[in-house]
């Protein structure tokens, strides 16, 4: 499980805020980017961000609220739709930090042409996903229940879902992009 840092290290602000909305205003400010929020047209909410995609990055919003990429997220943690129904404050960040790591791979490498053609092969695997471990699986633990026993046949089943894991994880660590695409932000800003 990855750690508060190691996220700090691979996601900016602008990402986590282009996440719920936030979109640059490159026109605004010289050393400072400014990212807004808007509805209909009109501006409902400002960051600042400045040291923006360094290590030492933050962000300061009209509430004189302000921080780190961990305060961001906590501070706007109900804007993210991905975390309705978690209690747990520090589990909704982890959620979060969770998921703009795995979308910022799709979003900072795949142009917006790329990204519109294989969200459908996306959603298609996601599906096939679905139906594999809510009934494949199941099917199989059934029909081995008589032979092997349910104990058995369920350690079958998850040893084989294991394997399938282990299988995806080793072919998306070889095919996926492993470096991160950096923004063209520190040009703009200078």
């Amino acid at each position: 499980m990855k750690s508060f840092q190691d996220y700090k290290k691979e996601i900016s602000i602008m990402q986590a805020a282009s996440y719920i909305g936030f979109e640059p205003n490159y026109g605004k400010g010289r050393r400072t980017l400014v990212m807004e929020l808007r509805e209909n047209g009109k501006k409902i909410d400002e960051i600042l961000i400045k040291n923006a995609n360094t290590p030492n990055e933050h962000y300061f919003d009209r509430n004189k609220k302000g921080g780190d990429l961990i305060s961001f997220i906590k501070n706007h943690i109900n804007d993210f739709k991905n975390v309705q129904g978690i209690n747990n404050e520090w589990l909704k960040i982890n959620t979060v930090l969770s998921d703009i790591a795995a979308d910022g791979v799709y979003i900072n490498v795949l142009s917006p042409e790329q990204q519109s053609k294989w969200i459908g092969w996306q959603g298609a695997f996601f599906n096939v996903a679905k139906v594999i471990s809510l009934s494949g699986f199941v099917y199989i633990a059934g029909a081995l229940e008589n032979s092997l026993g349910l104990t058995k046949s369920w350690m079958v089943v998850m040893g084989a879902y294991a394997l399938v894991m282990i299988s995806l994880s080793l072919y998306h660590t070889k095919f996926l992009p492993k470096d991160r695409i950096k923004c063209d932000l520190i040009t703009n800003l200078e």
